[in-house]
């Protein structure tokens, strides 16, 4: 036998069937408690949820529960699922009042959708691996949250080795057996500070530009100035042109008469040239 412990934020659905671990009998278990915050930047609010991953507050809001969380937007999924096939919902789901609970000759389909509804947390099924262990999939749209806190535990136990002061005995069998049994639990914070991490864009605008026009000047000679020509000669310049000559390229035309004048002109020689002086 056995005691099944949950660590959670006081916010959160505790989901004893598959989040625990186990405190035996006759055991002294020492836990461990290790608090992570993950926070998001402002500027990966701007992007699409299923691009950063994760919802804000505000944009996920549940029937049955004042905070998102993922634990709760799932209890909260599987609780509907459940209503729908089975008609009733287990005692220990969030429910509106007036839901019929699950008795007992309930038992086997509830434990049907448990084992064979998979309950993804987006739309991607992709990433399942053996869809044939699941004869349904229902999608729950439940990504985690940008701001959160979770535990990590790090558990040791060991066998208690003393008397307790107070023992119960029962008397079977024409002799008194000891039936004192119990455990002891112990959990404290490993530190007094919680280790944050923020969820950032890996490249912005800004950092963009910046390594673009730092690889420009490294290997092209690239400045400001530069920068300013290209505009220049793409805009100002092919706009007078147009206006000028009616051609983005200038006046090619008189450029051509030039050379052709150049061409047709008669050769002068030395003694002509003599002459004339």
């Amino acid at each position: 036998m056995y005691v099944q412990i949950n660590v959670h934020f006081p916010s959160v659905y505790p989901d004893v069937k598959e989040n625990f671990f186990a405190v035996p009998l006759g055991q002294w278990v020492t836990g461990v408690i290790i608090p992570e915050m993950i926070s998001t930047s402002e500027g990966v609010k701007r992007f699409h949820t299923k691009t950063r991953d994760c919802y804000f507050q505000s944009e996920r809001p549940l029937r049955f529960f004042k905070v998102y969380s993922q634990m709760n937007c799932l209890m909260e999924c599987k609780a509907n699922y459940t209503l729908r096939f089975c008609g009733c919902v287990g005692f220990h789901m969030p429910k509106a009042e007036g839901t019929p609970i699950c008795l007992m000759k309930k038992q086997f389909c509830m434990e049907d959708v448990e084992e064979n509804t998979f309950f993804a947390v987006s739309n991607d099924y992709s990433l399942i691996e053996d869809k044939s262990k699941y004869s349904s999939f229902t999608q729950c749209d439940c990504l985690p949250m940008c701001t959160d806190i979770t535990y990590k535990l790090e558990l040791s136990q060991n066998p208690i080795t003393f008397t307790p002061m107070f023992s119960h005995q029962m008397y079977m069998d024409g002799d008194w057996w000891d039936r004192t049994h119990f455990s002891v639990l112990t959990l404290y914070f490993k530190t007094n500070h919680i280790e944050t991490r923020e969820r950032n864009e890996l490249y912005s605008l800004s950092d963009v530009i910046a390594n673009f026009g730092g690889l420009l000047g490294l290997f092209t000679g690239f400045s400001i100035l530069s920068a300013v020509e290209i505009i220049y000669f793409l805009s100002l310049r092919i706009w007078g042109n147009i206006k000028m000559s009616r051609n983005w390229s200038g006046p090619r035309k008189e450029i051509s008469n030039e050379t052709d004048d150049s061409k047709n002109s008669p050769e002068l020689s030395y003694s002509d040239i003599c002459h004339m002086c």
